[in-house]
């Protein structure tokens, strides 16, 4: 009797599960391209839960002022979407000069927590980012254990 009260849900969830894994959809080729560009040039940055999209390399200021605040944009991709897909768009914003991030939701490309992609998960991936902004446009926070917070803002 439980057996049979149990399998018409299990039944249920497997089948949205799998609508939504058909759901998904990838990176079209010039997207990939661009990613693939950008890796090349060093301007992107391929890490596990994000892509990052650097702005180009500062010029040299004079020593007396100080150097402007670092900011970033996190960017959460549509249901069902690769993050990928986003390479060109964040390309054009780096190139403007603010850092981008662009969250991977895999394996399901759903934002919900119970999903690996709640709250928590976007804080940690803002850190990273945030983190790895410093290390790469002003090379702080490169020793082990430097703490670069309050030195770019993610929003």
């Amino acid at each position: 009797d439980a057996a049979r009260r149990v399998g018409p849900p299990l039944g249920r969830v497997r089948r949205r599960l799998r609508d939504v894994l058909r759901a998904r959809k990838r990176a079209d080729d010039g997207a990939l391209a661009e990613l693939r560009r950008r890796a090349a040039s060093g301007r992107a940055l391929r890490r596990l839960g994000y892509d990052l999209y650097l702005p180009p390399k500062e010029e040299e200021e004079d020593g007396d002022r100080a150097a402007p605040p670092l900011r970033a944009l996190l960017l959460l991709p549509g249901f069902g979407i690769d993050h990928a897909a986003y390479s060109e768009v964040a390309s054009r914003i780096s190139d403007a000069g603010l850092a981008v991030a662009v969250a991977s939701l895999e394996p399901l490309r759903l934002a919900h927590g119970s999903t690996g992609a709640g709250m928590g998960d976007v804080e940690r991936i803002a850190r990273a980012a945030g983190a790895d902004v410093c290390r790469r446009v002003r090379g702080i926070g490169r020793g082990r254990g430097a703490d670069p917070s309050g030195t770019a803002t993610v929003v």
